[in-house]
C-alpha cells in the first residue's frame, strides 16, 4: 500500500468519524431537548430543567451582544463557525474565541449545573 493511498483512507475515515459524531450528537441533543420539552409541558415541570433553563438564560443575558449572537447561532441554530463568521462579518478565529469565552462563562457561573449544561448544549 502506498503512502498516498494510506493518507487517503486515513483522511476519509477521519471525515466519516467526524460527521458521524456530529450527526449522533445532534440526534441525541434533539431527542433530549424533545424529552425535556415534553416533561416541561406537563403540569409540573421538573425543577432541575426549569432551574437549568433559567440559569442558562441568565448567563446568556449577561454576555456581551456579539458573544451572545455567536453562541446562539452556534448552539441554537446549529450554524458552523464559517457560516457564523460570514453572517456576522467576522473571522472564524473570532467566532471560535467568542464560543470559548461563552463556554468559560457558563462554567464559571453555572457551577453545579455545568455538567447538565454540557450534556445539553455540547
Amino acid at each position: 500500500m502506498s503512502i498516498k493511498n494510506y493518507i487517503y483512507v486515513l483522511s476519509k475515515r477521519e471525515v466519516f468519524n467526524y460527521l458521524r459524531a456530529k450527526y449522533n450528537t445532534h440526534v441525541v441533543l434533539t431527542e433530549d431537548m424533545m424529552t425535556l420539552e415534553q416533561s416541561s409541558s406537563t403540569d409540573e415541570p421538573t425543577t432541575d430543567y426549569r432551574e437549568l433553563r433559567e440559569a442558562v438564560q441568565s448567563v446568556i443575558d449577561t454576555m456581551p451582544p456579539k458573544r451572545r449572537s455567536v453562541f446562539c447561532l452556534s448552539r441554537f441554530k446549529s450554524l458552523t463557525n464559517q457560516e457564523i463568521a460570514d453572517k456576522l462579518g467576522i473571522s472564524i478565529r473570532t467566532v471560535e474565541k467568542h464560543i470559548e469565552l461563552a463556554l468559560r462563562t457558563f462554567k464559571e457561573q453555572l457551577g453545579s449545573f455545568f455538567a447538565l449544561f454540557v450534556g445539553w448544549f455540547l
